[in-house]
């Protein structure tokens, strides 16, 4: 058996572990051996921290993925007011000068900011939109009500996984990083597994 090495990514390193695990729960006679048996249950132990540990690194990755849907609402919107702002129609004309002047306050920018500048932004946008004034201006534009509730949609979903994440965060403080936990497995199957096999 060859080491593994150090540059291997987390994800390979937990699947060998999870492999090496399963192989020696499929053969009974192995379990007798009482280093083998510490080994393996240290490694057991190790491999499972590390899938939690690259769950949690999933949920980032997910969050990054409402950011873009966000990202996109938040630029359909903006898109469909400077159509309308560009339409010679009397309707967009009377219409869109209320809404374009809302968006204006906080323009595209607003999807470059980080998550919780971001959250905070485009909560206030959407406020803004709420306001009594404007809903007659919204439904008069096909397309601009819809396009808001993209919005809102976004930033809902957005904000309930960013909040789980973070509850998870605060309850996993203490645990270790997949990076870290992977060098633990790393040194548990290099120098305590294969140097014995």
């Amino acid at each position: 058996m060859k080491y593994l090495h150090t540059a291997s990514r987390t994800t390979e390193v937990d699947a060998v572990s999870d492999q090496i695990v399963a192989m020696y729960e499929a053969r009974t006679a192995l379990k007798t051996e009482p280093y083998l048996a510490a080994t393996m249950a240290t490694l057991k132990s190790q491999s499972e921290q590390i899938t939690e540990a690259i769950k949690r690194l999933k949920v980032l990755s997910e969050l990054e993925d409402l950011d873009a849907v966000r990202d996109s609402a938040i630029s359909a919107l903006g898109h469909v007011l400077n159509g309308y702002a560009n339409m010679p129609t009397d309707d967009a004309r009377q219409h869109t000068p209320p809404l374009k002047k809302v968006f204006d306050n906080y323009t595209f920018s607003i999807t470059r900011e980080n998550y919780e500048s971001e959250s905070s932004l485009i909560e206030s946008l959407l406020a803004d939109l709420s306001a009594t004034a404007l809903q007659v201006h919204i439904t008069a534009l096909p397309g601009v009500s819809e396009a808001i509730a993209a919005v809102r949609a976004a930033q809902i979903a957005f904000t309930t996984k960013q909040v789980a994440y973070l509850e998870a965060l605060a309850k996993d403080k203490t645990l270790q990083s997949a990076s870290v936990l992977k060098l633990a497995l790393l040194t548990t199957i290099n120098t305590k597994l294969i140097r014995y096999l």
